[in-house]
Order: C-alpha cells, then structure tokens, then sequence
C-alpha cells in the first residue's frame, strides 16, 4: 500500500463503496484513462505497462473495483490500445451479451473464459505461438488459495508466475491486500512488476487529490496507484469502457453481483510431465516444446469432477425450468449461479423457466419462515 493510501481516518463501509455510482459515469471513448507521472502527462506508458514478462497485482478490499478494473484492461488489450499488440485472454471472469435475442454466455473475440487450472493450462498450451500474445487475468485469487499456498491451483499459479519471462506471458491478477506475495515461501520469484493499489475510502481519495492536483473528472472508483518496476509511483485513471458501461441495453457484460470467478482443479492436466520438460528446454525452443505437448496430449481425459459438472448442468436446468430463481439453484447446489448457468448451456439447455416438458404440476410452497436449524 502506497503512503497515500496508508492514512487518512475511518474505513469507508462496504454499503458505501457499493452506493457510488461512479461506474456508471458515461465518457467518451478518448476520455475514459488517463496516466499522471512525475514527468506530467502520458497515457502512452499504459502501451508499455501491457507487454509480454510482466505480472501486475491489484490490490483492494470487496466492492473497491478490482473486477472493473480487471475487465477494462482486458478491454485495452483487446482493442491494443497505445500499440500494446494483438492478444488472446485467458480469464476467469463471468461474461455475458446482451443483444435483441436476449442474453447470452459468451466471451468476446479472443476471449477465453476458464473455471479451472486445469482448463487455464490446456488453454495456454492450445493459444501458445501462434502469432498472437497470451494475457492471462485472473480475478478474486484469495478465493482459491488453501492451505498456505500450499495447494495445487496456488502452486500452479505460482509456477506461472515464476516462468512469465520464459513463457513470455503477461499476467494480471486481483486480490486482497499483498495476498499473492506468498511470503511463506523461501524464494522471492513472486514479486509483481506492477502493484496496483485502489482508493478505499473517500478521506484518503480527497487527501491524495488536493495533494496531487487531480483532473476533477476522476472519480475514486477511477483512480489507481501503481509502483512501477522502477519503484516509481505513477497514478492511472481508468473510467468505464464499452464492456464495463452499465447504461447500455445491448454489448458486453461482466457479472457484478457474484463471486462467479471461480478456479476449480479437475485433475485434468498433467502439470509434472509439462514442467518436466520445460525446465530442460532453453528459451528459444519454448514455442516448439508447448506445440509438441499440445499435440501430445490434445484431449482432456474424464474425470469424476468433469461428471459432476455434467451433473450439476442437468439437475441445474431442470430446476431452473421447473420455476426456481437463480438464487434458489446457487443455495440448493452450493455453486455460484453464474457458473451453474454456464454449465447448462454448455451442454446445451436453455436457461429459463419452462424450457422442458415435465411429467408433474410443480406448485409453490407458502408457510412461516423457519428459524435457522429448525426442523420441521
């Protein structure tokens, strides 16, 4: 945390970060980022900052904007704003579109969506070298990271971001406060290029703005501090892109109201056998060597998890067309809707109310609400 986000009074409630409306503030394309340095001015550092080998870590607590923050640079790799290049994104993060058909899961163009280390592996090894850069943005890391750090999806993680320069992979991750420095361990290949720290209370944003003289256009939920490979902190604002402007009827969206960016591990990808190998290759034969073990392994074996995702997907469905909510779904089956959702229609249902003939009249259940632990 940087020294002007180390003070400056109470912490700010969750209901009051939630409350802005800042998010929804509408600009202009040319007006959403902006980047203030000692030297002034200069957007054109974003371009240098997305590259190849570098690993960027946002900091903040729940509701401070790392998921939008997340899904705008995202949406400046795509676009390969200020030159940063053309590139395929490996995310974890819940998107959807909305058009005059209605809603529908899908990522944009390039965009991978991913619920598994496993399916974030076999992804890399699938996109790896052919012409275009792999990003990797994962999102909500200090959900998934058990035992010390001592798991298989942390050490996997882990392993990523140790090889980045050798994999030539740009690597962006959200989390709690320095959460992803792994400081139980006795190496010190962690450390990110790039630390990104959010503005979670308004005292601290006022204080930081009189001090620095910010453009009254920016808005808190805007605002990130960022200590460069160099050591030097520079502020980047970054408002609302096409995929993160909630007032729109139809385009890109992300899912706000969940924790739907999950990492599960499926046992699914042999992680020994592909680290074996690359640690006896060199850095010029690293394209060949992902190439060869793609087409080596090209089909993801069945596992008792990858099962139970078909089963969730069908039990799912069915109860979303037998007239139960979402929320409903999520409590009964213990997953995130989002994800259930994804599931059925990857295997092909239809997410809504009435989607299948059932053999029986299903009727609603009124009575007194239970008191927690009750029977009945």
């Amino acid at each position: 945390m940087t020294p002007d986000q180390k003070g400056g009074g109470a912490k700010t409630p969750q209901t009051d970060i939630k409350n802005e409306v800042d998010l929804n503030r509408s600009v202009s394309d040319q007006d959403f980022c902006g980047v203030l340095t000692d030297g002034g001015d200069g957007v054109e550092i974003l371009g240098e900052m997305l590259q190849p080998e570098l690993f960027h870590m946002i900091n903040g607590d729940k509701g401070a904007g790392k998921t939008h923050l997340c899904v705008n640079l995202m949406y400046l790799l795509h676009t390969g704003f200020q030159g940063c290049g053309n590139w395929e994104i490996i995310t974890n993060i819940f998107m959807y579109r909305k058009d005059a058909t209605g809603t529908k899961v899908c990522t944009p163009e390039h965009v991978h969506h991913i619920d598994s280390i496993d399916g974030l592996f076999l992804k890399i090894t699938e996109l790896y070298g052919h012409g275009r850069k792999v990003a990797i943005v994962l999102d909500d890391i200090h959900n998934i990271y058990f035992e010390n750090g001592k798991g298989v999806i942390a050490n996997q993680i882990r392993k990523l971001v140790a090889n980045r320069n050798k994999l030539r992979l740009l690597l962006i991750m959200s989390s709690r406060h320095s959460f992803i420095e792994f400081e139980n361990d006795v190496r010190r290949d962690y450390p990110c290029d790039c630390d990104w720290t959010r503005y979670e209370t308004r005292v601290i944003w006022e204080n930081s703005k009189a001090d620095h003289g910010f453009d009254p256009k920016w808005k808190r939920l805007d605002a990130n501090e960022v200590c460069m490979p160099s050591g030097e902190w520079i502020n980047v604002f970054l408002s609302v892109t096409d995929w993160t402007k909630e007032d729109k009827k139809e385009g890109w969206f992300f899912d706000r109201s969940t924790q739907s960016s999950i990492l599960r591990y499926d046992k699914a990808f042999d992680f020994n056998a592909f680290w074996k190998g690359f640690g006896n290759i060199s850095s010029l034969q690293v394209t060949d060597y992902v190439h060869r073990y793609h087409e080596e392994h090209p089909k993801v074996f069945e596992t008792e998890k990858s099962q139970i995702v078909k089963n969730y997907a069908d039990i799912s469905a069915k109860l979303k067309s037998m007239g139960l909510t979402d929320e409903a779904i999520e409590y009964a089956l213990g997953t995130p809707k989002t994800t259930l959702r994804r599931w059925a229609e990857r295997q092909g249902y239809e997410w809504r109310k009435w989607s299948m003939d059932h053999p029986f009249r299903f009727k609603k259940i009124y009575g007194e609400k239970q008191d927690a632990g009750q029977a009945e």
